[in-house]
């Protein structure tokens, strides 16, 4: 994928530790499948809905936080929020 003239990637990365500070990689995947279906799956998680919540900052990273998802699933952001 291209971004403002540079390649970029997606990829997810699995950890485990006792802590984050701990934790040590366990694998690392850039298969765009692989990462297509998470993106999938958080995004139908619960909790992905725009917020409706009252602190702008939240709500802007609630919302940038979808549509990255949709960008990753290949889905078209939708509108909504303050985000822009």
């Amino acid at each position: 994928m291209h971004w403002r003239g540079f390649f970029v990637t997606t990829f997810l990365a699995l950890y485990r530790g006792n802590t984050v500070a701990e934790a040590k990689i366990v694998c690392l995947s850039a298969d765009p499948e692989l990462v297509a279906f998470v993106a999938n799956k958080l995004l139908t998680s619960e909790g992905n809905e725009y917020p409706s919540d009252s602190d702008s900052v939240l709500n802007a990273l609630s919302v940038g936080r979808v549509s990255a998802l949709r960008l990753i699933v290949g889905s078209p952001p939708e509108q909504g929020g303050d985000a822009e």
